[in-house]
């Protein structure tokens, strides 16, 4: 008997940091003795790992885009279908018709689906319930949520039809570059050494609250400043900017709106001190486990699905969501005590290397889907 295999098709990819999950997850599946495909839009994969670069990155017309879509999708299913793939992997973050409709002729090649559901409901309030319902409870062979907080939520949706597992996703320490030091990013950015730099990164959506954390700067002291990096995603970035005009913050704010590239991404996570993720609702967080590591101290506020992997001042802080005073507090604590911010920070890297191992995650995934 040969060696299972696992293929991920991924349309959104190296579009939003997702090619990082993606290879995460494939090569700890491949440390396990299980053949890795990818289906996506990168061509910067481990040799590991099967490689189809077959979607787009960016196309602005919508017919352009449609068509590539529907071409990729089908090529990705009939090579997964001619290579006896025994799971297809997709994920899940909004349940909308034209998704729904892949998967479903996912299962029409007589593929196995095994969808992800990273956020349970869409935190842009644009699912078709029903759909949601229909893909989860139906369409998919099995469903992987990250946490408890996301179980409960899918338990909802699916009642009493029990095909679904918690596994967390896992960290990103082999994306850390030894070679590049914090001075040397400070250097590049044109940070000063002497200012603290809180960075709030990735793309920025309104459930993530950056205006609470505009907000809170005018009551945090001293010599720091906020480094906001990412773009918009269905989300109007010129309110920010009216906020922090407003509250005449444009001096301690350094922004970078747009698409971050893999370098740009190593000089923040190298030259900022302290990772704040105000974030009102989340699933789970990519960018949190990012920065946890490169070594950042974290401040993260208390929703739920937070609370799971932060443990208050071991490996990071976590405040009362939406409260930019309680926010200012601990940033203004944490900035004036490098203790504390020293103990942060290991307890990110440790937590990272014991709890969030790719590899373990591969494991359990192999246990999981009985590869």
């Amino acid at each position: 008997m040969g060696m299972s295999k696992v293929a991920i098709i991924d349309p959104v990819g190296a579009k939003a940091g997702m090619n990082y999950y993606d290879i995460g997850l494939l090569l700890g599946l491949h440390n396990h003795d299980v053949e890795a495909y990818l289906f996506s839009n990168t061509d910067d994969v481990p040799s590991e790992i099967k490689n189809y670069n077959f979607f787009d990155l960016f196309v602005e017309s919508k017919w352009r885009k449609g068509i590539g879509q529907l071409t990729a999708h089908l090529r990705s299913f009939w090579i997964c279908k001619r290579e006896n793939i025994d799971w297809v992997v997709v994920h899940v973050f909004s349940a909308q018709f034209t998704f729904f409709m892949f998967c479903l002729i996912a299962r029409f090649f007589g593929l196995k689906l095994l969808v992800i559901g990273h956020d349970v409901d869409s935190l842009a309030k644009d699912d078709n319930k029903l759909l949601k319902k229909w893909l989860y409870k139906h369409v998919a062979n099995h469903i992987v949520i990250h946490n408890q907080y996301s179980l409960h939520k899918i338990k909802q949706i699916v009642g009493d039809k029990n095909h679904y597992s918690v596994i967390q996703q896992g960290g990103y320490p082999e994306l850390v570059d030894e070679k590049v030091t914090a001075e040397q990013a400070k250097v590049q950015l044109g940070f000063n050494n002497s200012t603290i730099y809180l960075l709030f990164f990735g793309q920025i959506k309104t459930a993530k609250r950056l205006d609470v954390l505009i907000k809170s700067m005018k009551h945090v002291k001293g010599d720091v400043k906020l480094v906001v990096a990412g773009r918009p995603w269905k989300d109007d970035y010129s309110k920010y900017d009216k906020l922090i005009s407003e509250l005449e913050l444009e001096d301690r704010v350094e922004k970078y709106i747009r698409f971050v590239t893999d370098e740009e991404r190593e000089l923040f996570m190298k030259a900022c001190d302290v990772m704040v993720l105000p974030y009102e609702e989340v699933y789970q967080s990519a960018a949190l486990l990012m920065a946890m590591s490169y070594g950042l101290a974290i401040i993260a506020s208390d929703v739920d699905s937070f609370k799971e992997v932060i443990r208050q001042g071991k490996n990071g802080l976590m405040f009362k969501s939406l409260d930019e005073e309680d926010l200012s507090d601990k940033i203004n604590t944490l900035i004036n005590d490098s203790e504390m911010l020293s103990q942060l920070q290991e307890g990110a890297l440790k937590s990272i290397a014991s709890e969030f191992s790719w590899s373990n995650i591969g494991l359990q995934y192999k246990k999981t889907l009985n590869l």
